[in-house]
């Protein structure tokens, strides 16, 4: 720790031609070699390097015998730190493989007036939850009996495809263990197409398996309102689909229709 006192006036900036004689300063950051005019660490006297470097301390600081001074800090972060000194500003670009998180710990370090701008920071923690969340999904859908997934999904399609024929602009798919294959209406005469698949139940259970399905679905373009246990048995699940309403726009590429439709083959019967 420098215990030096801060000089809290910056002396004038020193005239271009002043460059030719000028001292310049090689610093060993971290290993790198960087070599810069000390007028440049004077434009902030109150930081590290512009205290350390004031006149009435360089009697306390001692060069190698390679003419440097050594910093034991990151040394391709010190790029910013430099540039900083040199231009009083950084360009978001500079970040470019540095975290945000890194850089504000090296204007701390070096004591200079500089904070990391908050959309960048935004921006990396968002990255970073991004990530979390792949990796999260991921695991799950490692621990998934793939055969089982890939039928559910199948089931799902297939559903869909036939009540779309119908003209139906949403429909409740309610899985089971048991019974059979059904597509009808329920009691409120809303679409209903029952699944039955034997492993539904187990599935369903897992709150996890919910996550994973709705991005799955999600991704598919399918819109739903969530996964529900039916309140008259724990033991089914329902998922409602939102297929179609007037605001849809078609997005199959050179689609010779005027609205939303899909080419795709009527089922048999």
């Amino acid at each position: 720790n420098w215990m030096m006192e801060a000089h809290t006036t910056p002396p004038s900036p020193p005239s271009s031609s002043s460059h030719k004689t000028e001292e310049r300063i090689r610093l060993n950051v971290g290993g790198k070699v960087y070599e810069t005019f000390l007028s440049t660490l004077h434009k902030f006297p109150d930081s590290l390097l512009g205290t350390m470097f004031a006149d009435r301390n360089r009697h306390m600081v001692k060069k190698d015998d390679k003419g440097e001074y050594f910093i034991d800090r990151d040394g391709k972060l010190f790029s910013l730190i430099l540039a900083f000194y040199r231009n009083g500003s950084l360009d978001t670009e500079e970040y470019r493989g540095f975290s945000a998180h890194s850089v504000q710990a090296e204007m701390d370090y070096f004591q200079l007036p500089y904070h990391v701008p908050e959309p960048i920071q935004a921006e990396e923690d968002t990255e970073f939850a991004h990530k979390l969340a792949h990796l999260g999904f991921a695991a799950q859908r490692d621990k998934q009996d793939q055969h089982l997934y890939s039928l559910l999904k199948r089931q799902i399609k297939q559903a869909l495809m036939h009540v779309i024929w119908k003209g139906s602009q949403s429909v409740t798919l309610r899985f089971t263990s048991h019974g059979q294959t059904f597509f009808g209406e329920d009691q409120e005469g809303n679409d209903l197409y029952i699944i039955m698949n034997v492993g539904a139940r187990d599935f369903f259970k897992n709150q996890n398996n919910h996550a994973l399905l709705l991005v799955d679905l999600s991704k598919m373009g399918l819109r739903t309102t969530g996964i529900h246990a039916s309140p008259t048995d724990p033991n089914v699940w329902r998922i409602h689909f939102e297929l179609w309403n007037e605001r849809t726009v078609c997005r199959v590429q050179n689609c010779p229709h005027e609205r939303s439709c899909l080419e795709i083959p009527k089922p048999q019967d």
